[in-house]
């Protein structure tokens, strides 16, 4: 809700690190909402965040994180979606999701390498 309203920077920010025990869907709710206020970089940090902690991010997560890369500079946006292709091949649950497939071949078409 805080992140729909425009105030990410600190009342979900204070919302999120009050979770003492955050799982998948406090992660995405976070990411999302970094990621519709413009907040690009920081949705991938807290993406990055994720992925080195001991939850694992699941096809959402990645459906969210994918439009995130493809916002970048062409360069950058590339190197970040196969980054984010290569993390989700080591999950055969994430690699074998329809969701997940469809996000990667909607940032391949989006960054223009097919």
């Amino acid at each position: 809700m805080y992140a729909k309203c425009g105030f990410v920077s600190r009342d979900a920010y204070a919302v999120f690190d009050s979770i003492i025990h955050k799982d998948v869907v406090s992660w995405n709710a976070m990411i999302a909402g970094l990621a519709e206020n413009g907040l690009l970089e920081e949705a991938f940090s807290l993406f990055s965040l994720m992925v080195k902690g001991p939850i694992q991010p699941n096809y959402a997560t990645i459906a969210n994180i994918l439009p995130v890369c493809a916002s970048f500079d062409e360069n950058v946006a590339y190197h970040c979606g196969r980054k984010i292709h290569s993390y989700v091949l080591q999950w055969p649950e994430l690699s074998a999701d329809v969701s997940v497939c469809n996000a990667l071949m909607s940032f391949y078409l989006k960054v223009g390498r097919t």
